[in-house]
């Protein structure tokens, strides 16, 4: 007898398990009631935008992102992972900026270092908090991507080395390593570190809020062509996700002798830029959040705008070319792989 309820127990087990996987109807549709909220009509959608703000350092993007707290919605906030320490409060005061909506991470109080964990610990409560409160969050930002994918592949290369140690030292051995080693950075350690990086960036990306990556200037140098072009300063592989990624790819730079603070939407092939949506001039002046929008969602308007009259032309750049492959600030050129490679080792 014990056995029989012992069986029974396991074919009732089945049973649930097996009811578990037919879906309920609704009464009144006669539909699966899972899979009344399948779809959604694209009218009844709110549109969020992912854009990359790029450019040499001091260019005004991390300002420009900044701004959205001052058109963020009462009871929404902005949180900006602060990579490279660049927000600072009495710079964002001065400048007008609402710093009350702004939260930054790491925070500083904690000492916490900058990692792919904790990054994967935002975006889990930066989507619980959304599911909850769809106003919680209006925007979230990565103050770098250039600094963060650093970060990464430094604790990538870290964890190799620390493995490789206990591996010697479990059979007896002693791992002796010299500084040179300890800072060394493995071809394999990039392909690790773009994969930890883009599966971040899917999951910031796809958040139901606005979502701005900003980055370094990058410059190369085709070996075959001499053809030069500027991009954000992350690895070949990394950059083409991200700009794939991204509604808008703009390239700032601050105000100079040739014209006001602006960003290059497009127009330039040597410049890596994106306009998805279309709505953006080629050139807009004091590319603020507020005035992104509203040339996206139509409410500015380039022939009626006053600050688009002292723009300069857009006319590509006169660079010398070279033969030479120069790379960019991010660049560790002994062992940073092309794009190519950098697949590779992605797929090992």
């Amino acid at each position: 007898m014990p056995r029989a309820s012992t069986r029974a127990k396991a074919n009732q087990a089945v049973a649930d398990a097996l009811q578990a996987t037919i879906p309920m109807v609704d009464k009144d549709t006669g539909e699966p009631a899972d899979e009344l909220d399948l779809f959604a009509p694209l009218e009844d959608t709110v549109d969020t935008y992912n854009m990359c703000f790029w450019g040499r350092e001091g260019g005004g993007k991390t300002t420009a992102l900044a701004t959205a707290a001052n058109i963020a919605p009462e009871g929404s906030k902005i949180l900006v992972v602060n990579a490279e320490g660049g927000l600072k409060l009495a710079a964002m005061k001065r400048r007008g900026i609402d710093t009350s909506k702004i939260v930054i991470y790491p925070n500083p109080d904690r000492n916490e270092r900058l990692t792919r964990a904790g990054l994967e610990r935002v975006y889990r409560r930066v989507s619980a908090d959304l599911s909850r409160d769809p106003n919680s969050w209006y925007l979230v930002a990565w103050d770098s991507v250039t600094e963060v994918h650093e970060a990464i592949v430094g604790q990538v290369s870290e964890a190799r080395i620390a493995k490789a140690k206990k591996r010697v030292e479990g059979a007896g051995g002693v791992l002796e390593l010299d500084e040179a080693d300890q800072f060394f950075t493995d071809r394999d350690d990039y392909g690790t570190m773009s994969k930890m990086v883009k599966d971040l960036l899917r999951k910031f990306r796809d958040l139901p809020c606005h979502f701005v990556a900003t980055a370094l200037e990058r410059r190369d140098v085709d070996e075959k062509t001499s053809k030069v072009t500027y991009g954000p300063a992350v690895t070949p592989g990394l950059m083409n996700a991200i700009l794939g990624y991204m509604d808008l790819n703009l390239y700032f730079k601050q105000e100079d002798e040739d014209g006001p603070y602006r960003a290059l939407v497009r127009g330039v092939a040597s410049y890596r830029t994106k306009d998805r949506m279309g709505g953006l001039p080629k050139v807009i002046a004091e590319p603020t959040f507020e005035r992104i929008l509203g040339y996206t969602d139509g409410s500015i308007v380039e022939a009626e705008d006053p600050l688009q009259k002292g723009l300069p032309a857009v006319t590509p750049p006169k660079v010398r070319q070279s033969g030479k492959k120069v790379r960019g600030a991010s660049a560790k050129p002994q062992e940073e792989p092309t794009e190519n490679e950098e697949s590779d080792n992605e797929e090992d």
